[in-house]
């Protein structure tokens, strides 16, 4: 709400009556609010899945919770700089869609795989030579149960990385092009990946399935979401023939 004041108060040029707005206004704002309600529900989505796996976590013991928070902090760490291509990749396809030159958006998308491709080898060597003092110093614990079952988590998550980059760059890609139901489904596939593993598999397989479980589901969102811009070719292709 402060925003919006700020925004009003020190940009005039922002403000507009209901007499300008007109029909290309109404449906450019349109098309943000469901751009945006679809990103916000891809996010709730996501937490949502994460919650239920989280209980089934909390049912394997102080151990297990221990080490797999451990290892999630870092991995969230891991993450971040594919959060921040997402996003741009997303923001350069619609300003490009906007702007009439499509054709430079599969540009951006290479460009955001390379540099995570970058950041995954530097991700790769880090978990597999220093991972374990890393984890030492988030938890200040020198129970090598708990150190194993960390490293475990990050062992078996960090490889799986470029299908996750792929997913989340794509994902972004097509949200930045408007299509905004196919990555919607992407994280219902998600979720309803995630609820297996905290209902069915935790129960039986205990922790090693909690640490296959999320490259696990974003192996299979990787496959829909290939499919899904695939699907989606001829957009592009026209596109870059503009």
């Amino acid at each position: 709400m402060l925003g919006v004041v700020y925004i009003l108060r020190g940009y005039p040029e922002l403000r507009f009556t209901p007499r300008q707005l007109g029909a290309a206004t109404r449906r450019a704002v349109t098309s943000m609010f469901w751009a945006g309600l679809s990103m916000g529900l891809m996010s709730a989505i996501y937490n949502l899945g994460s919650v239920a796996l989280q209980s089934s976590i909390n049912a394997l013991g102080s151990v297990y919770i221990t080490a797999q928070t451990a290892a999630r902090r870092l991995a969230e760490l891991y993450f971040i700089p594919g959060g921040a291509l997402g996003i741009g990749v997303a923001t350069f396809s619609s300003q490009n869609l906007g702007a009439g030159r499509r054709s430079r958006i599969w540009q951006s998308v290479k460009a955001a795989l390379a540099i995570y491709f970058v950041w995954w080898v530097f991700v790769m060597a880090f978990t597999f030579l220093l991972g374990g003092a890393a984890i030492r110093g988030i938890t200040g614990s020198t129970d090598e149960v708990i150190i194993s079952n960390a490293l475990l988590y990050l062992k078996i998550s960090a490889p799986v990385i470029p299908p996750m980059a792929v997913l989340v760059i794509l994902r972004n890609m097509l949200q930045g092009i408007q299509h905004t139901v196919e990555p919607l489904l992407a994280s219902g596939l998600e979720l309803v990946g995630k609820v297996i593993f905290a209902v069915w598999l935790v129960p039986v397989r205990g922790y090693r399935a909690v640490c296959f479980c999320e490259p696990t589901t974003w192996v299979v969102c990787f496959v829909f979401i290939l499919l899904a811009v695939w699907r989606c070719r001829g957009d592009l292709r026209d596109a870059e023939k503009i």
